[in-house]
Order: structure tokens, then sequence, then C-alpha cells
């Protein structure tokens, strides 16, 4: 069969979501090189990832050809789909035995020990991914940030990671606003307020930032952020207009701010 008309039928029964379908007729297609075989699995593997064929399809990879970080980590990666985030880990620490300077394999093994609160290694990986001189190293500091905050309530040690992020990265939205959380926390709303003020002006944290706002207590409330909250919210009300958490969060946050007036008309 032709290759390309071969490739048409395959995608056609992935799409109908026919696997075993398609995974025969490339098993019967003798003309096919290894090569073209294994970009055929590799997308039947994507298509249905908690499948035992991904599983033992990426395994297979990772043996025959074992110094290519991209089959352990589809391997990691189909494992925590499946939610065996530890086995994840243990692929990848696997392949960073052999490959010590790999700085995604050392971020994602951070990122999924962190997924599966193993903290304290998560925390050396972070380090490890910085002694490495990662790209964009305030997606780390901001890492290890919030673990600092959340699971090892050192707030200093948080602090120098929020600082050094924004410092590298000014404009570093995810930054600003979980450093904005952060100080809502230690009760710093005007360093707060600033943090996520400066957010009302982007498209992805404009409702965030809103819905934290609103959440101050009275003595750092503004009457305008929560008019502004209240005519945001007010587009998505009606049953099925949420789009996302944001809206609904947005939406809680401004009913929380009327009823703590006791206007329960709004």
């Amino acid at each position: 069969m032709n290759i390309a008309v071969l490739l048409s039928s395959f995608r056609q029964l992935l799409d109908k979501q026919q696997f075993d379908e398609a995974r025969r007729i490339v098993d019967e297609e003798h003309s096919l090189t290894e090569r073209e075989r294994i970009s055929f699995y590799f997308e039947l593997a994507n298509a249905q990832p908690c499948s035992v064929f991904s599983i033992g399809f990426y395994e297979q990879q990772s043996e025959r050809e074992g110094d290519n970080p991209l089959w352990s980590e589809k391997l990691a990666e189909t494992y925590a789909f499946n939610n065996e985030i530890f086995k994840a880990v243990e692929v990848l620490e696997t392949f960073n035995q052999r490959h010590p300077d790999n700085h995604n394999i050392l971020f994602n093994i951070a990122w999924y020990a962190e997924g599966c609160g193993d903290y304290g290694k998560a925390i050396r990986f972070y380090k490890r991914c910085l002694e490495k001189n990662i790209e964009q190293p305030e997606e780390v500091h901001l890492k290890l940030a919030v673990i600092y905050t959340d699971h090892y309530l050192d707030k200093l040690t948080a602090l120098k990671h929020y600082r050094k992020a924004l410092s590298l990265s000014p404009g570093y939205k995810a930054g600003l606003f979980d450093y904005g959380g952060y100080l809502q926390k230690t009760g710093d709303y005007p360093a707060a307020k600033r943090a996520f003020e400066s957010l009302l002006s982007t498209q992805e944290y404009k409702k965030r930032a809103l819905a934290r706002l609103v959440e101050f207590p009275g003595d750092h409330q503004s009457a305008d952020i929560a008019r502004l909250a209240y005519q945001v919210s007010s587009h998505f009300v009606s049953p099925g207009a949420f789009k996302d958490n944001d809206d609904v969060d947005l939406v809680y946050a401004v009913a929380r701010w009327f009823d703590s007036r006791h206007d329960y008309d709004t």
C-alpha cells in the first residue's frame, strides 16, 4: 500500500478511536521500514496514553535507544497519565544517571517528584536545574518559592526565590500572581495589592487577580476593584456561561463580597 494512503487510513481510524484496527493495518504492511513503523506506533501510542500498548512501546524504545531522552520522557508521561507518578520519577532518574546534564529531564524529575509529594527530592532537582544553568530559571525559582511557601512554611527562603524569579523576569505573570498570593498570606496587603493590580491589564490573569483583590479584608478592600469585579463577572452569571474555573472563582468571590455587606439582591 502507498504510504500516503496508509497514513490517511491510519489517521481516520485514530479519529474514530479504532486503535486495534489502526495497529492491524500497520502490522500487516510489510513494505514499511523500521523507522516508518515506529512513526506509526508513536502516533498510536500518543492517541491512547492509558493503554498497555503505549507503555510497552515506550519501554521497548527506551531499551533500544537508551540515549534518546524522548522515549524516557514519553514513558514517564504515560506513567504519570496513569497515576503512577513514582514510576515516572524512576524512569527519569534512570536516564539522569547516564545523562546528568539534560535540563528537561532534571526539571521533569523535580516536577513529578513534587506531584507525588516528595518535596525534598523536588527541591534537590530544581536546585540542580539552576546549577546547570537551565533556560528560564525564573520558572524554577517560582517552583521553589511555592514549595517553601506551601509545604515547608519557610517564608524567608520562599521570599528569596520569589524575588529572584521577578528580578530575572520583572514581567513574569505567573511569578507576580504567586508572589501576590504569598504577600496576601503573610498579611502584606499593600504589596499584594500592587502585585495583583499589575495583572489587571493581562488577559490570562485578570479574573484571577480580581478574585484575589475582592477577597482582601475590609480595611484593604477597594470599592473600585469590587465594581470592576462585578462588571466582569456579570457577563457570565447565567447557567452554562462559565468558561473555566477562573470564571467560577471570580463569581464566588464577588458573591462573598456582597454577602459580607448583607446585599442579597445584587
